[in-house]
């Protein structure tokens, strides 16, 4: 026995034809099928996660394990506790082939890669994100937000529709900033290049931005041909623009390292300047002349810190804005705690004075995470043997070859962990309310184990 509700499914339900082809006719199947057969059905169409949040449907299992004809077993998980032993256990569950090829488009990476590859840029990379880039991300927040404010606030009438557009290039201008070290004055303007003329760096990452998915299933060499639709062709054009550039800001950041010995505040000054070290015959690590990283490697977990993370970054703040003009009375609730913060700080722009205190603004955030989280699943492999966990005093088996599907929108609507509001926007609930709050979180799974000092505690 594993422990899971086991269902037999005649095909694979994971399989992207069944996803697309089987959407419209789940109505069909929740009338007129039996109740199990009709979940494991709704279980491979995507979007589940939603349509279980609107129904209000109570988890009763763990997780679900689809057995198919010829095909490896899926396992559908929707608990925290076992999400996150699968997380933490990389050796055993690798990333499914699919989430590393979108991770390694640009290059191989520390998200994208498994095994030996994986503990070496970890070891390298952990290091670089430190109080001192944190910082750096503060003080560009700062300076972008106060600069789309200003533009807002002198908007004839004082209403505007583009707030979303303008977190978005907050978004990206931070992680631009962190990235590349290119600093960048918020605009509501974008950039572009006249006809016949070379894109800038910029304006090549907002296209293979707005393109990613589009370059998974298109060649870029197919995209940039001059028959293309415009925007097409400018997704193909972007990708070698950024090639280009990027090759030869790494190679000016390569001198300006000769001459400083110092990195700047960004991932390419840091990821250049990484050297590979050896352990001596003194058992103390050596450093070595020869780079860390190649120049496709810092390509590819770039794209992983900036671009890979830009959708994410604005979509959540995008979603925090929504919730406080849907729900105003969190409007009050946390201007209370930045008014209260402007009478007691000396200085409210200070990132080590005033982050720590953000309890409300930070319980927004864990809230808006929780309720509409990016990504909706993460995939896994167990390639070996079978493994066995034991959850809450209940033993779980896992076979071997089993997919796992870590539902991420879902963990987070379990009322057995998060309350009798689980289905609520409640950032002062007591599911947001825990005994301290970490500076760090190794593996965010919906925040079901994240914990915070409640700014009414």
């Amino acid at each position: 026995s594993t422990g899971f509700k086991t269902r037999i499914f005649p095909i694979e339900i994971g399989d992207p034809l069944f996803t697309i082809f089987g959407g419209p006719f789940l109505p069909l199947v929740k009338r007129f099928l039996p109740p199990s057969f009709a979940r494991t059905y709704d279980l491979g169409i995507y979007g589940v996660e939603w349509r279980d949040r609107l129904a209000e449907r109570q988890r009763e299992t763990p997780g679900y394990l689809v057995v198919s004809l010829f095909k490896p077993p899926e396992l559908f998980i929707e608990d925290g506790e076992l999400a996150n032993a699968i997380l933490s256990r990389r050796q055993e569950f690798e990333q499914d082939k699919v989430s590393r090829r979108i991770m390694n488009q640009f290059g191989p990476s520390l998200t994208g890669s498994v095994g030996e590859a994986w503990s070496r840029q970890r070891r390298l990379i952990a290091p670089m994100l430190n109080e001192r880039i944190m910082e750096t991300v503060w003080d560009e927040s700062l300076q972008q937000t106060n600069q789309m404010m200003s533009h807002f606030s002198d908007i004839e009438g004082e209403t505007t529709r583009s707030t979303v557009f303008g977190l978005r290039k907050i978004a990206f201008n931070i992680l631009s900033t962190i990235g590349y070290g290119m600093q960048t004055r918020w605009s509501a303007e974008t950039p572009k290049a006249q006809r016949h003329q070379k894109m800038d760096f910029m304006e090549a990452l907002l296209h293979l931005v707005d393109g990613l998915l589009l370059l998974l299933v298109i060649p870029p060499w197919l995209l940039k041909q001059p028959w293309m639709p415009t925007p097409m062709r400018q997704i193909g054009e972007a990708y070698y623009q950024f090639y280009e550039n990027s090759s030869e800001m790494l190679q000016k950041e390569r001198e300006a390292l000769m001459l400083s010995n110092s990195p700047r505040n960004s991932f390419l000054s840091l990821l250049a300047s990484a050297h590979d070290a050896q352990v001596g015959s003194n058992g103390k690590e050596v450093r070595l002349h020869k780079p860390a990283f190649t120049e496709d490697q810092i390509n590819g977990n770039l794209y992983t810190f900036t671009l890979a993370g830009y959708d994410t970054t604005a979509n959540t703040m995008a979603y925090a804005v929504a919730m406080l003009v849907v729900y105003p009375e969190w409007q009050d609730w946390v201007i209370e705690e930045t008014d209260r913060i402007e009478d007691t700080v000396l200085n409210v722009e200070s990132y080590q004075e005033v982050l720590p205190i953000l309890e409300r603004c930070f319980a927004v955030m864990l809230e808006t995470l929780e309720s509409y989280v990016h990504t909706s699943s993460s995939y896994r492999s167990r390639i070996f043997d079978r493994e066995t966990f034991t959850i809450r005093g209940q033993t779980y088996r896992i076979p071997a070859k089993t997919r796992c599907t870590i539902s991420l929108a879902g963990l987070g609507l379990r009322k057995d962990v998060w309350g009798d509001d689980a289905f609520e926007f409640n950032p002062a609930s007591p599911k947001v309310r825990r005994k301290r709050r970490p500076r760090f979180f190794p593996t965010m799974v919906k925040w079901a184990t994240a914990q915070i000092n409640s700014a009414d505690e």
